[in-house]
């Protein structure tokens, strides 16, 4: 059995992996990626238009200061994985709402 080494926050065992303290970033990380890689393949194939990516940015520059709520709503949640999953939903679940506003507006 491995023996794990106490390096600052998180616990690593001789191989260099950890043991999944990360994990919701991991998880939440790849759903971003997961997300914008099916967006930009539905530009690519036309099943949403180019013209999507002008109404997003219109909508979060006007919508900076919600940026700014969500991140202080985050500084106060902490660094729980419970927080973490629960302020990670939430920022998700933000931008689709967003993002699916702008390609009704867009069409």
């Amino acid at each position: 059995m491995k023996e794990p080494q106490r390096v600052s926050n998180f616990t690593f065992f001789s191989d260099g992996t950890d043991q999944g303290e990360k994990l919701p970033d991991r998880i939440f990380g790849a759903l971003w990626l997961i997300s914008l890689g099916s967006v930009f393949f539905m530009n690519t194939t036309g099943m949403l238009p180019w013209s999507i990516w002008g109404a997003v940015f219109m909508v979060f520059f006007r919508l900076w200061p919600l940026f700014l709520i969500g991140a202080g709503v985050s500084i106060i949640a902490g660094n729980s994985i419970p927080a973490k999953i629960v302020t990670g939903l939430l920022w998700y679940l933000v931008f689709v709402v967003i993002f699916f506003f702008c390609s009704n507006r867009s069409q």
